[in-house]
């Protein structure tokens, strides 16, 4: 997956931190109203939330223990599912009691919410030959009327992400590029920004997103590129190895044999050999 750092395990962390903050903020907005029907459902809403935030926590649980024993975290999907359904229900109740703009900010964050969970199910459901995957059209979505309602940096990053994961680049670098006008310090937008365009072919802007990210965190160098130079390191060390035995090197001493052959017999074009 080369556009999400660390697949579906950062998705699910993503989502942890929000949950307490939204069923807080959800019980807040309901406290200042006297109605009955509105202490009544903000009730259900906020029971809602909590009901969401356990599936997740089942979620992530299964995640770590597929994690531990090397096996796909489909045990996972379940609680997923259940969250899912349970922010849709959060969002028709937060939309009748009609608070208006008041509410605007908490149910874009529901929607962001159910907009991760829906990404993560599409990663996990990837690799389960028995299904097709739930729609990205349903994660793009829920971060369009997040967008809409309370658009800032963090959104726009997510909406890229899907985009990125769909396939349209286009997309994803313009959602992208909005994250970083809104945020400046945005290092995820601009390191998955450099990413897509260092897919594309497109080295000075890749070099330029990876460069501010890095530079705005550092942590992202550790995090995202040393385990990479590390394989390389690992890699080199290997063939280091193969290619300083006899055999190897007398294949070698071969392959450069029939090389200079060849060139002496107009067949290729000119090689510079180390020992010439």
């Amino acid at each position: 997956m080369p556009y999400l750092r660390g697949s579906e395990g950062d998705l699910f962390s993503a989502n942890w931190g929000e949950l307490p903050a939204a069923a807080l903020e959800s019980e807040a907005l309901m406290q200042k109203s006297s109605s009955s029907e509105v202490s009544d459902r903000g009730a259900e809403l906020v029971a809602e939330l909590n009901s969401a935030g356990a599936a997740l926590e089942q979620a992530q649980a299964a995640h770590m223990d597929a994690v531990e024993r090397g096996v796909h975290p489909k045990a996972a999907r379940p609680p997923l599912m259940k969250a899912a359904e349970r922010y849709a229900s959060a969002i028709r109740l937060l939309k009748r009691l009609d608070f208006g703009k008041e509410a605007d900010a908490l149910l874009a964050s529901y929607y962001i919410s159910r907009g991760m969970i829906v990404l993560t199910l599409n990663i996990i459901e990837r690799e389960m030959k028995e299904r097709s995957p739930v729609h990205l059209n349903r994660a793009i979505d829920d971060f369009l009327k997040s967008a809409k309602l309370n658009p800032d940096a963090r959104t726009y990053l997510r909406l890229g992400e899907a985009y990125a994961l769909e396939g349209d680049l286009d997309a994803a670098i313009e959602s992208l590029e909005k994250a970083t006008r809104l945020d400046f310090d945005c290092a995820e937008a601009y390191l998955l920004k450099g990413l897509i365009h260092q897919e594309r072919g497109e080295a000075e802007d890749a070099h330029e997103g990876i460069y501010y990210a890095i530079a705005i965190n550092p942590d992202l160098y550790r995090e995202e590129f040393e385990p990479i130079m590390q394989a390389e390191r690992e890699s080199e060390a290997i063939w280091d190895e193969l290619l300083s035995r006899p055999e190897a090197q007398e294949m070698l001493q071969e392959w450069a044999e029939e090389a200079r052959e060849a060139y002496r017999a107009g067949k290729t074009t000119p090689i510079v050999f180390e020992d010439e």
